[in-house]
């Protein structure tokens, strides 16, 4: 019997649930439609007006073009050019007239240096020299600073081509006449962009003479809207984009319609669009059929509310039971994830040191039997093949710890500007020439704190598969600015702590990714690309690379329309320095420094002592600290550097270096060790400003950082 009235409640609420939602669709739909028509309005009004602005235009020009004192061009000409400007000189700055050459022969006002001048090169000069036709330029930045459009009409003498008659127009007039006014709601606005698809006006002044590739990055219904626009379409349309007010991300549905503005020769196109918040704030037909359906929603919870309450007690206690098991389901493979995760860091961080010691000696024995070898060496290719062997394996190794958050940094205050800066000539060098590739920095240079070599590493790997997304091509684009990550936007973008971050955008033009290839890329060893062609470590190194440095990665994504990967870092409270000072090379050490190595695996040993001795130092060796408090206590002179290893058995390398510097005081140091950043920090290695050597370290990094430390 319970059940049987169970069923009826939950019928009679599913019908009356549905009658509202067909009324709210309903209701929405239409208001939505007759919104769009009357944004069609505004924006066909808009064209009209310009369109009727030019035409008058031509009326105005083309009489005075057929005047004979313009065609022969006498004194009387110029004095009618003058009266023109004066009269209108509310829309009208300057009246120019031209030769069949494209060479100006006269302008109001007067301008000495234009007069001569040769504009043949301009793009509207060649279409109406070519065509002796009427022509609208492009909006320009005029000489005296203001955006302009200039319109020529042709003269003729007879059926002779003279040349022609032109005005400059300031396009804030335009703006100002027909198109700022414009504002449907709150949120309305307008914004037209030229046939080549460049935005001309809009209110958000930063996207102002940008082009369409730019603007609509990551957003593919935007890019759709801009292509039907530059064909010259028009109609009524809907789409996402990211509004950022007071540098708050957030996604916003928009309602738009467009039309097309035809200047003759060319033609712009215009959009008015409004926030579907307004749009939908209008919806005030839809409150009368609401009530009455609420009154019914209620009558029939009076009817059943016992009813009603005791099945929805049951319904809860089941809904948390189920809810109980799904966390219980979520948490396990979450636990088990991470286990994964922690095992594979673990891996990474045992076998780095043991391996890093390995490399050490193959990496630095083959720099050394390379000096000593003749290019033209019978084993010198082969030597060459082993070094880039091992610079693999180092590099392996390096993303695996990144990927594991395992490896050391060396953070310090940077100026993200600069790392991208210092970073494009490689980026320029690695992408083939079909590839197009800008920068849009954040002027106000904002700072971060992290470590340069990975930040720009983690830059190459996101280049690198942006370059493989374009086969036959494209744009690739990178962005900086500083958002503030709001509690709103932490809670549809998970592990987001709300702050002030900087952002680093790499936006890509390529094939772009299905829903189940994003939710897969920063997993290790995934990849989509042939087996011989990747690891699958470059996106989960760049992911732990981010995520060690506080920050959170984040990627848009839809096939066809390319990628966006937006990594954001914590805005540091302090700012860069980022006036550019002369620096001055440190000269190289004189051999006369005593150094003693101590290390207690032999093959990383006798390769320092090796290089070192080859540098010109005197170099003594111990394999523990023990062993070299016994060598110094038997050793004569000063110790100028003492370079060491950091875990070894019977003491660690701050230990030893803290009795050996109580008995030479200016006794400088180097810190060595394969080990990860954990084990390190553990030590009090990686304090700031103490000079440390990861290993695998080459020939060349051996020996300048010690060069570096003994000059201080």
């Amino acid at each position: 019997m319970h059940s049987y009235r169970y069923v009826i409640a939950v019928v009679l609420f599913g019908i009356f649930g549905y009658m509202l939602y067909l009324a709210y669709g309903d209701v929405k739909r239409k208001t939505i439609e007759e919104y769009n028509a009357q944004q069609m309005i505004l924006a066909q009004q808009a064209a009209t007006g310009i369109e009727n602005f030019f035409a008058q235009c031509y009326r105005e020009l083309d009489y005075l073009a057929q005047l004979d004192d313009i065609v022969d061009f006498n004194e009387r000409g110029q004095q009618i050019m003058q009266d023109y400007l004066e009269s209108h000189a509310d829309i009208v700055t300057a009246i120019t007239r031209m030769d069949s050459h494209g060479i100006i022969t006269y302008t109001v006002p007067d301008n000495p240096q234009s007069i001569g001048a040769d504009i043949s090169s301009q793009e509207h000069v060649q279409t109406l020299l070519r065509g002796e036709r009427p022509v609208v330029s492009e909006v320009f930045t005029a000489v005296q600073g203001y955006e302009a459009v200039a319109y020529h009409v042709p003269v003729f003498n007879g059926d002779e081509f003279t040349g022609s008659i032109a005005m400059l127009i300031p396009f804030q007039i335009i703006t100002a006449e027909y198109l700022a006014e414009i504002k449907p709601a709150s949120t309305g606005y307008a914004w037209v962009i030229s046939e080549a698809g460049v935005m001309i006006h809009n209110p958000v002044e930063r996207f102002v003479g940008r082009p369409w590739e730019e603007t609509a990055a990551g957003y593919p219904e935007v890019i759709d809207l801009l292509q039907r626009m530059m064909a010259g379409e028009s109609g009524t349309t809907t789409y996402d984009y990211d509004m950022i007010r007071d540098q708050h991300v957030r996604e916003h549905r928009k309602h738009a319609a467009f039309c097309p503005i035809h200047l003759g020769n060319t033609f712009w196109s215009v959009c008015v669009v409004t926030s579907e918040n307004d749009v939908l704030a209008t919806m005030t037909s839809f409150r009368n059929k609401f009530v009455i359906i609420l009154a019914l929603l209620i009558a029939a919870s009076l009817v059943y509310a016992y009813y009603v309450t005791k099945s929805m007690a049951i319904m809860r206690e089941q809904q948390l039971k189920e809810q109980a098991a799904r966390d219980r389901v979520e948490l396990e493979r979450q636990y088990q994830q991470a286990q994964k995760m922690e095992a594979v860091g673990r891996l990474a961080a045992g076998v780095a040191h043991d391996l890093n010691n390995l490399l050490t000696p193959i990496l630095g024995y083959t720099e050394l039997i390379l000096e000593d070898l003749e290019p033209d060496h019978e084993n010198y290719s082969a030597l060459q093949d082993v070094e880039k062997a091992s610079l693999r394996a180092r590099d392996l190794v390096q993303q695996l710890l990144a990927f594991g958050r395992k490896q050391a940094l060396d953070a310090k205050l940077l100026n993200l500007n600069a790392v991208v800066r210092g970073v494009e000539p490689l980026v320029r060098r690695t992408l083939r020439e079909d590839i197009q590739f800008a920068l849009h920095l954040d002027p106000n240079e904002p700072s971060i704190r992290g470590d340069e070599s990975h930040i720009e590493q983690a830059i190459l790997n996101l280049v690198i598969n942006a370059q493989d997304a374009m086969p036959s091509g494209g744009h690739l684009t990178i962005d900086t600015g500083v958002f503030n990550l709001d509690e709103q936007y932490s809670l549809t973008h998970s592990q987001v702590k709300p702050g002030r971050y900087v952002m680093l955008a790499i936006s890509d033009t390529g094939h772009g990714m299905d829903a189940q290839t994003r939710e897969r890329i920063f997993e290790p060893f995934f990849t989509t690309k042939e087996k011989s062609r990747g690891t699958g470590l470059g996106l989960a190194s760049v992911h732990g690379v981010v995520t060690q440095h506080g920050g959170h990665i984040w990627v848009y994504s839809e096939p066809g329309q390319g990628a966006t990967f937006k990594l954001y870092f914590p805005l540091a409270d302090t700012a860069v320095d980022v006036t550019r000072q002369p620096v001055a090379a440190k000269p190289e050490t004189k051999a006369e420094a005593v150094i003693v190595v101590v290390e207690d695996n032999e093959m990383v040993r006798n390769l320092a002592v090796s290089v070192l001795t080859r540098r010109g130092y005197t170099v003594h060796s111990a394999q523990d600290g023990t062993s070299c408090l016994a060598l110094l206590a038997k050793l004569e002179g000063r110790l100028d550097l003492l370079l060491t290893d950091v875990v070894m058995p019977d003491m660690n390398g701050k230990e030893l270096y803290s009795q050996v510097s109580a008995r030479y005081p200016d006794v400088r140091v180097i810190y060595m060790s394969g080990y990860t950043d954990n084990v390190i920090s553990h030590h009090g290695v990686l304090d700031p400003g103490v000079p440390f050597l990861q290993k695998p370290f080459s020939v060349t990094t051996l020996a300048d950082k010690v060069n570096e430390v003994l000059q201080g």
